[in-house]
């Protein structure tokens, strides 16, 4: 008879981060930040540049993620996971709830 040993242990995660961060002007040509394919070039001014400058853009994201180890010899698991992301701005706001 073959010797196995199977336990169920669990274990979750939570993550929260919320960030700040000034997005392009729609129809401005010049480059905030934001974009990476954008020239930094055409940067607003040299001198003279404040935090969160251009529209001001909110992030929330959050993470939910819940194991179960079923065989630890041979790290069998079960992973199941929700992702939720809503970006808030002065123009829109989005939102994005993935299953993983």
């Amino acid at each position: 008879m073959a010797n196995c040993f199977w336990s169920l242990q669990r274990y979750e995660q939570v993550d929260k981060l919320r960030s700040k961060y000034g997005d392009d002007i729609k129809g401005d040509p010049a480059s905030y930040g934001n974009n990476v394919y954008v020239s930094y070039n055409e940067r607003p001014a040299d001198f003279g540049i404040e935090i969160y400058q251009g529209n001001l853009t909110t992030v929330n994201l959050k993470n939910f993620n819940i194991s179960y180890i079923i065989n630890p010899k041979t790290n069998l698991k079960i992973n199941l996971g929700v992702i939720g992301a809503i970006n808030n701005s002065f123009l829109r706001t989005c939102g994005t709830v993935r299953l993983i």
